[in-house]
């Protein structure tokens, strides 16, 4: 799991989908919130309406799917927003009727086709649209000049002069500082060194109080 993490922390494209992920939570968590409403009320008038309706002999309704209490009108309703033989369900349910227990056969239809198109169509779309909204945002903040990834750089590189987290760091320690960080926080070049003559502009423009 370390090292999972260590790789999402290091590698861009990664760690993008994670941050996303984290700034898509509340919403995803909301979604949710609602998608268990729903199954709650579908479940609840499935056992009103098909809670009576026999399963013996049948295909697709038996033991494990039906709507005789609430925690198997719940599993059945998960089975179909999966979409798991829905329709074998729906068409065993309506050619229920006229049978003991089957007086809302009839309903049975419009229950199973309704519950498919807003667990199916709506909310996992819902879903989706978050986590693309918040990718969309995540690539924004990235494309900035100074990205979360340059911050966390720079957060870095402070703790090491700045262990004890004053906010001050030595003048002294200022040049090695600014060369360890990336442009446009920094100065830090691959290919020659930089003097402190060079680093006096990047300075004056920082305001600092020295």
């Amino acid at each position: 799991l370390m090292r999972v993490a260590h790789l999402a922390r290091n590698v861009p494209g990664i760690g993008h989908m994670f941050q996303a992920m984290h700034v898509g939570l509340p919403q995803i968590i909301s979604v949710m919130g609602v998608t268990f409403i729903i199954f709650y009320i579908y479940a609840v008038i499935g056992v009103s309406l098909f809670g009576r309706m026999p399963t013996e002999g049948l295909t697709f309704l038996g033991p494990r799917v039906n709507f005789s209490s609430f925690s198997s009108a719940m599993l059945t309703l998960t089975r179909t927003a999966t979409g798991e033989s829905y329709n074998g369900i729906m068409h065993e349910m309506t050619e229920c009727a006229g049978a003991s227990g089957c007086d809302f056969a009839s309903l049975a239809a419009p229950f199973m086709v309704t519950f498919v198109i807003v667990s199916q169509l709506l909310l996992m779309n819902i879903v989706v649209a978050v986590v693309i909204d918040s990718y969309a945002k995540c690539t924004e903040i990235e494309n900035r000049i100074v990205n979360l990834l340059m911050l966390q750089h720079f957060k870095e590189q402070w703790v090491v002069y700045d262990p004890k987290g004053t906010g001050y760091i030595p003048v002294y320690h200022l040049h090695h500082f600014l060369t360890s960080l990336e442009e446009p926080l920094g100065m830090k070049r691959t290919q020659q060194s930089i003097t402190s003559c060079q680093l006096i502009p990047l300075i004056k423009t920082m305001s600092l109080p020295l």
